[in-house]
């Protein structure tokens, strides 16, 4: 995946050749003068600004949604953890009820056990709801570009 440095060292070097374009045009003033130079240097330098503001923008746009994206992987990452404890959890709570006796030898770790299992669910819905959020700025901030 393309980083936002990467995409704003792009975006600098756009802007100073954007920069330069600029100044050869100016250059020619000295050596050409006139209407025809001025109309020419008016459209080059309202052109160049345009252009500039654009690509600014969008390359900065651009840059936020690489930020966006990394964000959304650690945050997917770290719901497929929660995941895997979940299941570890739920797998030693089968394990305490199927080796249960008859006294009830176990029921105060299964209860701790399902306090556990009912925590990490509540983690992994918030992690989802992170991950909802994040993908819906992803989208909106994609629109832009």
């Amino acid at each position: 995946m393309v980083k936002s440095g990467e995409v704003n060292g792009t975006k600098s070097k756009i802007t100073t050749e954007i920069g330069n374009y600029t100044s050869a045009i100016g250059e020619l003033g000295g050596k050409w003068e006139g209407e025809s130079y001025n109309k020419l240097n008016e459209q080059a330098t309202t052109f160049a600004e345009a252009f500039k503001s654009d690509a600014e923008s969008k390359f900065s746009s651009f840059a936020s949604c690489c930020d966006d994206y990394e964000t959304l992987k650690t945050e997917y990452d770290a719901l497929k953890t929660l995941r895997k404890e979940l299941q570890n959890i739920e797998d030693e709570l089968s394990r305490l009820r199927s080796s249960n006796d008859s006294k009830g030898s176990n029921n105060s770790q299964i209860a701790a056990k399902e306090a556990e299992k009912n925590s990490k669910q509540a983690e992994i819905n918030t992690a989802l709801a992170n991950l909802k959020q994040h993908a819906s700025s992803i989208q909106s901030s994609v629109s832009g570009i």
